[in-house]
């Protein structure tokens, strides 16, 4: 008679935690490139949010970071806004979920576009002699 005895891993009952914080900043015309950190491995997707849309994430080579970044690796204009009440503060809601499938967290993020030098604000300046 042969007798067979499997280990199976413990369970993870902890859910991840998100080591980024929840806000960030890109300048007008610039590549967005925000790093969103968990304590273990796990999967990340857009959940939700305002302006959920505008965000994609692209994969690293490290299963802890994943980077957010405007769909199609795009930039936004500071005087043309188009997040959801267009006052250049896009609000995306992501959620990871551990590798055994059974714990997820959320978290929202928000980033700020800010005006670059090369940036119209709107101001007309008329010189003369």
């Amino acid at each position: 008679m042969r007798l067979a005895i499997q280990f199976a891993p413990p369970s993870d009952k902890t859910p991840p935690t998100f080591l980024t914080g929840t806000s960030g900043s890109v300048v007008a015309f610039t590549h967005l490139a925000f790093t969103v950190t968990t304590d273990e491995k796990c999967t990340i997707a857009i959940t939700g949010g305002a302006d959920a849309t505008q965000f994609e994430f692209v994969s690293t080579a490290d299963a802890f970071s994943h980077v957010l970044r405007w769909v199609g690796n795009g930039t936004r204009d500071f005087g043309a806004p188009v997040d959801a009440d267009a006052n250049n503060i896009y609000v995306v809601q992501v959620t990871a979920t551990d590798e055994s499938g059974n714990n997820q967290t959320s978290q929202t993020i928000s980033i700020t576009v800010t005006a670059s030098s090369a940036t119209p604000i709107g101001l007309l300046l008329v010189l003369t002699r």
